[in-house]
């Protein structure tokens, strides 16, 4: 557990960034009967009500969603594409509240966030810096630009829990001899924050960067972090925190620093919003907008950038105080697992595998935790099957040994109570059939037809999901290590995205 995060911040207490324009023109709307001779059939149940199948929909989505999901654009509401009313007063208020010079508001997931940042700060052609563990759609999107890619290799691995980081020193090497070289990198992407919760004190490296050579870009994969700017221990290790601070440092240096979150995936937001944070000149955000208005659904819903609004103000109003209760939860989970007999063949995956000069620098966050399994004698995938069948418990991230717990801001101590008594339970029945082998019986998985053949140049991405992020890259010489990784992967039951 981390001290530092146990610390009681002081609650934000700005009027402005609790104002929710797109929201409350949502609602005056509802409140109307309009009939739309656009388009929306569906829009305030009109082409449904009387349906055969209503109950379906009703059943899914509810009397009111529809209420919400419209397709009025122009002064009546906003103009989505290039938003001047209350879409774009949203958006400033949410780049307040991050601390950024712009925002923008994505409904079609972080995999378009990124596609619309890389576009906007990678030419084709251009050199890029870029770290392995960020997820695929940047990968995807680097290449598609045609980049002159140089990988951040790893520094440590835990195989444990499947944790790993990227070597800070090489990060800087690298960039320097780039520059030496006559070469620079003309973009650096870094992932801020992993899957497993690994995170780190970016500002010396990018400060170390921008001092060798500031004709350059960062954009910060933050995915799993929005969350982080409204703690006071997790606040400043954030990108937009560290381009302000990186600022005051060096007011002649040119900062351009960008962050993509998936808000959804850790404050109240609705699957597939996503937010894009820049620090940057004015130039760039035009390009960017530019770039957003070509990739981007000119139809975006509504409701979900209702719903990304709606998560800023919370986590302005009352992030902090429900982050804190999380790290409780988190803490007295820990206890639980190490102290209570009957849940004796389960492990926490500690941090010892971060190196001893990388402490300060490295940091693993208490809500994510890491169990390990291997005294169970059973596959990861066996027990998530077990938790969801009987307890309706939702377990995602598995490797070869452990399960990942994710302690987000929806989870309640009564969840938490359940997910042990899960545990607890399939301790003993497992403990039950090693008595009695003739009872262990493990159902087989499809095979999967990729063979990793130590020595061959990797043809294809091998991506183990979850999490998304490539175990291999085009172009990869397959070593032992990682051929045993897909072969234990297999066995384990994880599925595993080939794409050429």
């Amino acid at each position: 557990m981390l001290c530092w995060l146990l610390r009681r911040p002081n609650i934000m207490e700005n009027c402005d960034l609790l104002l929710t324009p797109v929201a409350d023109k949502l609602r005056q709307l509802i409140n109307r009967d309009i009939t739309s001779f656009h388009a929306l059939p569906i829009s305030g149940k009109k082409s449904i009500s009387s349906s055969a199948i209503y109950d379906k929909y009703k059943d899914l989505f509810g009397d009111d969603y529809y209420r919400s999901e419209m397709t009025i654009t122009g002064e009546n509401f906003d103009t989505p594409v290039l938003p001047s009313r209350c879409i774009k007063q949203s958006e400033d208020l949410t780049a307040k509240a991050f601390g950024a010079r712009k925002s923008f508001y994505v409904t079609m997931g972080t995999t378009t966030a990124n596609r619309i940042v890389i576009n906007t700060m990678a030419d084709y052609g251009a050199r890029v810096l870029v770290d392995r563990s960020c997820h695929i759609s940047i990968h995807f999107s680097v290449r598609d630009r045609k980049c002159e890619l140089t990988y951040i290799p790893y520094k440590h691995l835990c195989k444990a829990s499947g944790r790993s980081y990227f070597n800070f020193y090489k990060v800087v090497s690298q960039y320097k001899q780039a520059l030496k070289d006559g070469r620079p990198y003309k973009l650096v992407i870094l992932n801020g924050y992993s899957y497993e919760g690994v995170f780190y004190d970016l500002k010396p490296l990018i400060r170390e960067c921008i001092k060798a050579n500031d004709d350059v870009s960062f954009l910060i994969d933050e995915a799993w972090f929005a969350y982080g700017y409204f703690h006071k221990g997790y606040k400043k290790y954030t990108a937009m925190q560290i381009a302000a601070d990186l600022q005051a440092e060096m007011p002649d240096r040119k900062i351009c620093i960008v962050s993509t979150q998936s808000a959804h995936k850790s404050l109240s937001a609705l699957r597939q919003g996503s937010y894009i944070h820049t620090f940057a000149d004015k130039a760039f955000v035009r390009k960017l907008l530019e770039n957003k208005f070509s990739v981007h659904t000119t139809s975006p819903s509504y409701p979900i950038i209702a719903s990304l609004e709606l998560a800023r103000v919370q986590a302005v109003k009352e992030g902090s105080r429900m982050i804190e209760d999380s790290l409780l939860i988190s803490k007295f989970f820990c206890e639980q697992v190490k102290e209570n007999k009957r849940l004796s063949l389960y492990a926490i995956n500690n941090k010892d595998f971060i190196g001893k000069g990388d402490g300060g620098r490295v940091f693993v966050d208490p809500l994510k935790i890491s169990i390990n399994l291997s005294k169970l004698k059973i596959r990861p995938k066996d027990f998530i099957r077990y938790a969801f069948d009987k307890f309706g418990i939702y377990i995602n991230r598995y490797c070869n040994k452990s399960i990942l717990i994710n302690i987000h801001i929806g989870i309640k101590k009564q969840d938490i109570l359940t997910l042990l008594d899960a545990m607890e339970e399939f301790q003993q029945e497992t403990q039950e059939k090693m008595l009695n082998p003739r009872k262990n019986s493990i159902s087989a998985e499809n095979e999967i037809d990729y063979r990793a053949e130590v020595g061959a140049i990797s043809e294809c991405f091998v991506i183990p999901y979850p999490p998304g992020v490539p175990l291999l890259f085009k172009g990869d010489i397959i070593n032992r290590k990682e051929a045993e990784k897909i072969k234990i992967l297999k066995q384990n039951g994880v599925d595993l995205i080939v794409v050429k």
